[in-house]
């Protein structure tokens, strides 16, 4: 009897372990689709979340608007109008007191703000092929970094675009073409409220770190440095600090 009883359960245990599970319900209609589901009088699927990275794929582009205007030009000492930068391609930007021959710019802002930081400012009329009116180091510096106790200058003149935040970058500018000689710049370099008129640049050295970026004249060109005391020293001319203020054109 006892091996009968062992026998029985045995096989018993052998027939559990050969039979194969039973699928459920959800496996077994898992892959039907919802027409399949109706024809059996099933309950629909849910619909698919769609993740948040394909939400954030398919979102629109932000609207943005373009501004127009001038950059007017005071001295930093008395708040004297000097004039504006011109509109004619040299070397370096000099002061017009003539608006007719004042530099029109153009930056782009998202809809609804009325200015940011590290913007372009597009040159419109000037009669040269360079994209942006930005800053470009001067041939004659030790290096392209601008900082306090160093001579080195950059001219405000036009360039091809340069990335926002980067370091010095040759993307192609005047200043490189009249001296034949590789020189690098920037163009992403602008604060500007096109309402409160604010314009001012900032210089990234090649240490990836926004120096101060000082403006001041040389006779009637304006340039921008680290230091013009530094610069006055080793360049003697007439000259002194300026401020920019963007006005719309007309």
């Amino acid at each position: 009897m006892r091996a009968f009883t062992i026998l029985s359960a045995l096989a018993a245990l052998s027939s559990a372990i050969a039979a194969p599970p039973v699928p459920s319900k959800a496996s077994a209609y898992g892959d039907l689709t919802n027409g399949e589901r109706l024809a059996r009088g099933l309950p629909l699927k849910a619909p698919a979340r769609r993740t948040k990275a394909a939400r954030g794929s398919a979102a629109s582009p932000v609207p943005s608007y373009t501004a127009k205007g001038h950059l007017l030009v005071r001295s930093a000492e008395d708040n004297r109008v000097l004039g504006y930068a011109s509109n004619h391609g040299t070397v370096s930007s000099f002061i017009t007191p003539d608006l007719d021959k004042a530099l029109t710019l153009s930056v782009t802002l998202p809809v609804g703000a009325t200015g940011g930081s590290q913007l372009n400012l597009a040159q419109v009329d000037s009669p040269n092929a360079f994209t942006s009116f930005g800053l470009v180091q001067d041939p004659f510096s030790t290096t392209t970094d601008i900082s306090t106790g160093s001579s080195n200058f950059l001219y405000f003149s036009f360039t091809n675009d340069t990335p926002a935040g980067s370091s010095p970058q040759q993307p192609g500018n005047l200043p490189s073409d009249s001296y034949e000689t590789a020189l690098s710049s920037e163009s992403a370099i602008w604060t500007i409220d096109i309402v409160s008129g604010t314009a001012f640049p900032t210089w990234i050295n090649s240490d990836g770190m926004a120096a101060t970026t000082q403006l001041f004249t040389q006779g009637r060109a304006f340039i921008a440095g680290g230091d013009p005391d530094a610069y006055y020293a080793d360049y003697p001319a007439n000259g002194g600090p300026i401020t920019l203020t963007w006005v719309p054109a007309v």
